[in-house]
């Protein structure tokens, strides 16, 4: 029965309590794509505002590393990169994990095992930029811009193995964890009903707005303004979540086939609560599907093939892609896959 590496959100469909014997070094490379070419399950053919577009395409690379310092006792972190299009705008991100996680019950020749999992993950861009019309505190805004935008969060897991039999094992986990989002300095452009276009910056103190270029109206032209209407705190909150799912792994000669689901429930602070009272609906579960399918083509080496299912795109795993201005996008199902190759010695 192949042993697999523990894996660390955004992967934790997979999470796994047994893994490999002391000193044993696992490492995984992978590309994930998306685009109208694998849109197998149709999930954004079949969407009136987007099919046919390049909204919602797809690319990422990560490298996977994982040692076991004990034959209880193992680490693992992930880096990863990610782009997501959005029309004319290309979304750059990138992520991170780093767990421990240690076994209290089992070893390599029993049927059962339980473990505990301490990570930390998070993600972070230099900037997001949306040149599309964004409605904010009542203004549509031609272009939104955010400054350093990123999630950390800290999550606590308990996992139990079985195995069944020679070629078949099965997985069960929950969890819980707190995340943090926050936001660097905040600033758009806004046309107002005179035509006239102002630079908007958004500050703890409220928003305030500077006539971007001359502008001649029948109406007295108001070269700058300040309002009390701030919005970082609808971008930056703390939020607690909540998990559990499981996976099954089935084993043949050479193949291995993995499938997992996890589902997830959040509470943010205050910002769901503000889309409720405005009208909005807030998204605040997540359910992933994960399918692996590897072929080992020696003692060291496999390639693999993964696709992953959401049930609300990336809910509660970019957490800070979420907000007031972007909840409602979250209501579409995403999936996308990935193609790699494992190493362990």
């Amino acid at each position: 029965m192949c042993t697999t590496t523990i894996h660390a959100a955004p992967l934790d469909a997979l999470l796994w309590a047994d893994h490999a014997a002391q000193g044993t070094f696992q490492a995984e490379a992978g590309y994930d794509v998306m685009n109208g070419n694998l849109d197998v399950f149709s999930l954004r053919a079949n969407d009136p505002r987007y099919a046919g577009s390049n909204v919602g395409d797809y690319q990422g690379q990560h490298v996977r590393l994982a040692y076991a310092l004990t034959d209880n006792f193992a680490l693992d972190a992930t880096t990863w990169r990610r782009a997501i299009h959005y029309r004319s705008d290309i979304e750059a991100l990138n992520s991170w994990q780093l767990a421990a996680q240690y076994q209290f019950i089992g070893d390599v020749n029993s049927p059962e095992h339980f473990a505990v999992r301490l990570s930390g993950w998070g993600n972070q861009a230099d900037v997001l930029s949306k040149s599309t019309p964004t409605q904010i505190l009542g203004r549509n805004l031609n272009r939104f811009t955010v400054q350093s935008p990123q999630d950390k969060q800290l999550q606590l897991d308990a996992i139990s193995t079985w195995r069944l039999s020679e070629n078949f094992a099965a997985s069960g986990f929950m969890g819980f964890g707190k995340s943090i989002v926050s936001t660097g300095d905040m600033s758009a452009n806004y046309t107002n009903a005179s035509g006239c276009n102002y630079n908007l910056a958004f500050t703890v103190a409220g928003t305030s707005g500077v006539l971007a270029a001359p502008c001649v109206t029948p109406n007295l032209l108001i070269t700058s303004f300040t309002t009390p209407q701030q919005v970082l705190s609808e971008f930056s909150y703390t939020a607690h979540y909540y998990q559990l799912g499981g996976m099954a792994q089935w084993q043949q000669s050479a193949w291995i086939l993995r499938t997992g689901y996890q589902f997830q429930y959040l509470k943010r602070d205050n910002v769901d609560a503000l889309i409720r009272s405005r009208g909005g609906v807030s998204y605040q579960t997540n359910h992933v599907v994960l399918l692996d399918v590897a072929r080992r083509i020696n003692p060291h080496l496999s390639l693999f093939m993964r696709g992953q299912l959401m049930s609300n795109q990336f809910v509660g795993e970019i957490p800070f892609v979420y907000n007031t201005a972007t909840a409602s996008k979250f209501g579409q199902r995403y999936g996308f896959a990935t193609l790699g190759v494992r190493v362990d010695f």
